[in-house]
């Protein structure tokens, strides 16, 4: 599945409907970790307060983003996406709607903002990262999904049409030398 197969998914109706089908779509950047995140990979690296839990078929870390972990059937994870380039890019077209930058810190105020832009464009774009975990995933992924996770579970209380997801994966099994992860082409994405 590409990432045009999985915006006309997420628009046709795999996500609750809303009026008018207005979207925000959430562009990890950097490439984030689907073996850490979406699609949760266990192994004597993993940590135990990722406290994974079950969603359907896969795994999800409850210890990262426990908003979402409690709002099971209100999104679905999208596995085994095939990036066309392990590159860093950017996802979205320019002049795609309005686009908005968001840091760790500023991510939920970023989707608080959507949701006014809401009112007079169809699609949002929030381009949130640095998802380019090299070295010290885990320390670097906790604050980055805790962000992430109240951005988003806002957004889903909120009813809004949402598709997160990264450039590409990050390479499964254990950690590199550095305790991070490479990229990868295989990826995943959450849409609600």
């Amino acid at each position: 599945m590409t990432r045009r197969d999985l915006f006309a998914v997420a628009l046709a109706g795999l996500a609750p409907p809303i009026p008018r089908r207005k979207m925000v779509f959430v562009e990890m950047a950097g490439g984030p970790s689907h073996v850490d995140t979406f699609d949760l990979e266990i192994g004597p690296w993993t940590p135990s307060w990722m406290c994974p839990v079950a969603l359907g078929d896969a795994l999800f870390p409850a210890g990262l983003m426990p908003r979402l972990a409690e709002m099971p059937g209100r999104f679905r994870l999208v596995r085994g996406l095939e990036a066309d380039s392990t590159r860093h890019h950017s996802m979205v077209p320019a002049g795609a709607g309005p686009r908005l930058i968001a840091t760790t810190a500023s991510f939920p105020g970023a989707c608080r903002d959507s949701l006014e832009l809401l009112r007079h464009h169809d699609f949002v774009h929030i381009r949130f990262g640095n998802w380019d975990h090299h070295g010290n995933i885990y320390e670097r992924l906790r604050p980055i999904c805790r962000s992430f996770d109240e951005g988003v579970a806002w957004l889903i209380r909120r009813d809004v049409r949402i598709a997160a997801m990264g450039e590409f994966g990050r390479k499964p099994g254990p950690l590199n030398q550095n305790g991070g992860r490479g990229h990868y082409p295989v990826h995943a994405a959450l849409v609600a």
